[in-house]
């Protein structure tokens, strides 16, 4: 037997249509976006963890140049007075 359906009934189908259409674009679209999140949270974890190494790395090199301006400040304060003032650029 033919069925027969009103235009009615076909606009609706064709709207259903359209919007499963339109709603597994946007799951997709969601998933994608999901996709670029993730990327982008593992690209902010490892800038953060490079910034903490380099972080901590600067703590070192500061601690380092403390140390070395002590050891020339003892060293000066080692010199006889003479070899002080040759260092200082005085006569």
């Amino acid at each position: 037997m033919f069925k027969f359906i009103t235009k009615k009934q076909r606009d609706y189908e064709r709207l259903i249509d359209t919007l499963k259409n339109t709603i597994n674009s946007l799951e997709d679209e969601i998933f994608y976006l999901k996709e670029v999140k993730e990327v982008e949270q593992e690209k902010n974890r490892l800038y953060l963890k490079d910034l903490e190494i380099i972080l901590k790395n600067n703590a070192e090199q500061r601690h380092k140049i403390v140390d070395l301006e002590n050891n020339i400040e003892f060293l000066y304060n080692n010199l006889s007075k003479e070899k002080q003032d040759l260092i200082k650029g005085e006569d």
